[in-house]
This record gives structure tokens, sequence and C-alpha cells, in this order.
């Protein structure tokens, strides 16, 4: 899969609500956010097994998502709404 398509395959399971919600242009608020994760992403025992990158998939998605959306809110916020 290209990363176009990777793309179109997140971006198509976004409701609007998320997209509202998780396209503040604010660095700081997204490590918050992160930091709150953290018990859920690192597994307790040091073997990643395949039970923990299935129960992690859906987080993952979420995490990349989100970072495609705070991505483009923080430039838009930097550089304006430039008009095409």
């Amino acid at each position: 899969m290209s990363y176009a398509e990777w793309a179109d395959y997140l971006f198509a399971r976004v409701t609007s609500k998320q997209a509202i919600a998780w396209s503040g242009p604010d660095p700081e608020a997204w490590v918050e956010e992160a930091r709150a994760l953290h018990p859920r992403v690192y597994p307790k025992s040091k073997i990643i097994d395949g039970d923990y990158l299935y129960n992690a998939r859906p987080l993952l998605h979420a995490q990349m998502t989100k970072s495609g959306l705070h991505l483009a809110a923080y430039l838009n916020d930097m550089f304006g709404h430039c008009g095409g």
C-alpha cells in the first residue's frame, strides 16, 4: 500500500466530529494526550507478540490519523489559510 493509499484508508474512517476534535493546532495538548496513552501503548511484558500487535492496531490507526490532522492544523495556523 502506498503512502497516499494508507492516508486515504485512515482518513476514510474519520467522522466530522473526530476531525474537528483532532484538529487543534496546539502541540503541547498533543503531548499531554499522547502521554495519557502511555499505559495502553507500552506492554507490561518486554515481549511484543501477535496479541499485542492485534490489540494495539486500532490505537495505532487513531494516532496516525490524529497526527496527520494535527500537522495540517499546525501548518494552517502557522502559515494561514492560503487560498488556491
